[in-house]
């Protein structure tokens, strides 16, 4: 089947197509991917703590422990006992990490406004878009068995 798996092979194509793009100011940083965005959702959520970023990254505690310990070393973040509850460490992140997410925030944005340009997306034509799939994927009224899957 031609379609087989549209929407993810294509979200997968612009994802490998974003990494590609950031690899080399990831490089010049010394820091991964997956790193990028512990430090993007550390910075957006000040004191957060090892649990719910193992939820949000849907990983093992010990690769998040793995990888908190690498930001902590290279001093983009603190890890600080949390006063309500001492088994748990709030997480946040040091100016040199601001920084660095303010600094690979300006080229993500830089890519994907190639990406919109190259597709002429609208913010506003691509929420409506996104509000219509929404309601569409959500309709209890339409079953998959509709579909040949």
């Amino acid at each position: 089947m031609a379609n087989e798996n549209f929407l993810g092979g294509r979200l997968r194509i612009f994802s490998q197509l974003h990494k590609e793009y950031m690899k080399p100011y990831m490089i010049e940083n010394d820091i991964s991917y997956n790193q990028y965005f512990y430090l993007n959702t550390i910075n957006t959520i000040p004191g957060v703590n090892q649990n719910f970023l193992v939820e949000v990254f849907r990983s093992k505690k010990s690769l998040v422990s793995i990888t908190l310990k690498d930001l902590e070393d290279k001093s983009l973040i603190t890890q600080k006992p949390d006063p309500n509850n001492r088994r748990s460490y709030m997480i946040n992140i040091t100016p040199k990490g601001k920084d660095m997410v303010e600094y690979l925030n300006i080229h993500d944005k830089r890519c994907e406004a190639k990406i919109k340009k190259l597709f002429e997306f609208s913010d506003i034509k691509l929420q409506q878009n996104v509000a219509k799939v929404r309601e569409y994927i959500f309709d209890d009224s339409i079953d998959s068995e509709d579909f040949n899957l």
